[in-house]
């Protein structure tokens, strides 16, 4: 079996594999092949940042703030806390990048930061642990080029990380496990793309979801907002990266309720009649 991706979505499958008596081998691919790092089994206490990684976080410049976070890392207790202590900061950061910035966070930095933020309860990292001992789970840093059906197996062709040539291979199972769907452009959720065909939503550049304002309004093609359509979790990653948990998530929902609550009743207007699927042809603020 080939599970593509290594991340909390790789740990779920696996687990749940094995929950259904799965035995025969794992290997997952990512293109550095990192694990998530687990909880510790008590937390620890947390952390008030101090005032130089503060002024990092309102420079506007990743490479400050990760000499910063690079600084401090030795003397705080566990490195945990001190994620954990960015994480009220995240949003506001964020939204101060230029886009030059969030860029190079997200090709030097986001898999990283990734297996840190999003970790793994400490009994699910060690029954991973367990299984690379046993030869059971292979983890490797690669990249899937093709794949296609064969007669008797799935055929794949992979490029392992800094290997000039590619290589192929045979599984019997192949499994999508890359986590969110949030680039628009390629999206296999039929009704966001027909949001996106529309032009009733537009992707964010760097593949991170959709383009929104403040008050969680869906911006159109041409950059305005659209009346009656709003968005909250994942999709939003590119306007606020900190809103997949559910705290993040709490707070948002809270904040268009109240705004919902406000504001008139509005619905979206579609310019051409079939352009989205029917029974959403018109989505009406505060409708289930």
């Amino acid at each position: 079996m080939l599970v593509i991706g290594t991340g909390l979505t790789m740990a779920d499958t696996v687990v749940t594999l094995l929950r259904r008596g799965h035995q025969g081998p794992i290997t997952a691919i990512s293109r550095r092949g990192l694990l998530p790092r687990p909880h510790l089994a008590e937390p620890s206490p947390p952390i008030a940042l101090p005032p130089t990684v503060l002024h990092a976080l309102n420079s506007g410049d990743v490479r400050q703030l990760l000499r910063a976070l690079r600084s401090l890392a030795p003397i705080v207790p566990d490195w945990r806390s001190l994620v954990d202590a960015l994480r009220p900061f995240l949003q506001g950061y964020w939204r101060g990048l230029a886009d030059v910035q969030r860029g190079r966070f997200l090709r030097h930095l986001r898999p990283y930061w990734e297996v840190v933020r999003h970790r793994l309860p400490p009994s699910v990292h060690e029954e991973l642990e367990q299984l690379r001992g046993e030869g059971r789970l292979v983890v490797r840093a690669a990249r899937l080029l093709r794949a296609r059906r064969g007669e008797e197996a799935v055929e794949v062709v992979l490029r392992e990380r800094g290997q000039a040539h590619a290589l192929a291979e045979q599984y019997d199972v192949l499994v999508r496990a890359t986590g969110l769907d949030t680039d628009i452009e390629r999206t296999s959720h039929p009704l966001v793309g027909q949001l996106r065909d529309a032009g009733l939503v537009s992707p964010d550049p760097f593949g991170l979801g959709l383009r929104a304002n403040e008050r969680f309004e869906a911006l159109d093609r041409h950059g305005a907002p659209v009346r009656g359509l709003y968005c909250i979790g994942p999709l939003l990653r590119g306007q606020l990266w900190e809103i997949i948990a559910v705290p993040e998530l709490r707070v948002a929902a809270r904040e268009l309720a109240q705004q919902l609550l406000r504001a008139p009743a509005a619905s979206v207007r579609v310019q051409r009649e079939g352009a989205l699927p029917r029974g959403a042809r018109a989505l009406r603020a505060g409708a289930r």
